[in-house]
């Protein structure tokens, strides 16, 4: 039987962890002693009114995981719990949880890849290494940009995620955009590319995010608001609507590289050669990214990945709508296509 009326254990409950008042100041504002207060909070936990969750983005949600994997049985999914919408909450709770698993998998003297992006560079300007790893190489897999965020100056990622474990870092000296072809072409032809490029055929290791559709962004400085309306298209020539991208190279719904006038131009890893990459670990925050992901999940590229439990589950639930119903529409929703 409850000591005190329910009405009362949850005003003050909601005062106090939602208003975030004093226990004095409750007490002042409901006419009551502090001691009572102090017992009336005592009691909500007691009544189960006040649950206490402590999100560890150590834990697994094995559950979910479980379900993901059923879609796709070789790609081993890391479900990070959490009840935060907040995308930098869960870019710092899904970048604590990819240290461990890049630890986990990655061995001394295998050549590293590593791309830009927020959750990315949680990851690299936090690590630390379990061990040394001085015999490994740390590559980029994407050209420079012109945006100043650290998040974009991969470069610098690779000196500060190469310096945490005494591995050898390999720069690279183009942009991710050249502003002609023949800017291009040029970048591709000097020593210092031909070095990276061989570099990326060796990768053993790839850390990647999967990255959103090309919608009201910015790519590198260059814009490409209204995509649907640019000639994005697929290796079958017919007109594809990308879903995200990784290192810069989209794909649509069923996980098919596409590309337009500027994709072709783009300083950035091949989609083939990720697909080559024996150990790929893709991670992903937020909601924003979950149409994203099903087309990840289908390039074959991914071998594991982190994410977050609302992400995860709704990626799930994703899969499962495809199922009956496909998600054409989905995607026409996303770039506001209504016919």
């Amino acid at each position: 039987m409850a000591r005190y009326e329910t009405a009362l254990v949850v005003t003050v409950s909601k005062l106090y962890y939602l208003s975030q008042l004093k226990q004095e100041e409750i007490a002042s504002r409901l006419k009551i002693s502090r001691a009572l207060v102090s017992l009336i909070l005592n009691e909500a936990k007691r009544m189960g009114i006040i649950e206490f969750k402590i999100n560890d983005p150590q834990e697994e949600n094995k559950v979910v995981a479980k379900e993901l994997q059923r879609h796709f049985p070789d790609v081993q999914f890391v479900v990070v719990p959490s009840s935060s919408k907040d995308e930098q909450v869960l870019r710092e709770f899904i970048a604590s949880r990819a240290v461990e698993v890049i630890n986990d998998q990655m061995l001394n003297g295998e050549t590293v890849g590593i791309s830009w992006g927020r959750t990315c560079y949680s990851i690299m300007s936090s690590f630390t290494a379990k061990g040394t790893n001085n015999l490994s190489r740390i590559v980029p897999m994407v050209g420079g940009s012109n945006k100043n965020l650290p998040r974009f100056q991969l470069n610098e990622l690779v000196r500060v995620f190469a310096a945490s474990m005494d591995a050898q870092p390999h720069f690279i000296h183009a942009p991710a955009l050249p502003a002609t072809q023949e800017d291009f072409d040029l970048y591709m032809k000097s020593s210092s590319m031909k070095q990276i490029c061989s570099l990326w055929n060796k990768i053993d290791l790839a850390i990647l995010s999967v990255g959103p559709p090309p919608i009201d962004e910015e790519f590198d400085g260059s814009p490409v608001i209204e995509p649907y309306k640019e000639k994005w298209m697929g290796a079958d020539k017919t007109l594809k609507l990308p879903v995200g991208n990784m290192c810069a190279r989209y794909f649509d719904i069923d996980g098919n590289y596409v590309e337009n006038d500027v994709q072709r131009r783009i300083i950035a890893i091949p989609f083939d050669h990720m697909k080559r990459i024996p150990k790929v670990i893709a991670i992903s925050a937020g909601l924003g990214r979950v149409h994203s992901v099903v087309g990840a999940l289908k390039t074959g590229i991914i071998k594991t990945l982190v994410i977050d439990e609302l992400s995860a589950k709704t990626v799930a639930a994703l899969l499962e709508k495809e199922r009956l119903h496909g998600l054409e529409e989905d995607v026409k929703k996303l770039y506001g296509i209504t016919q």
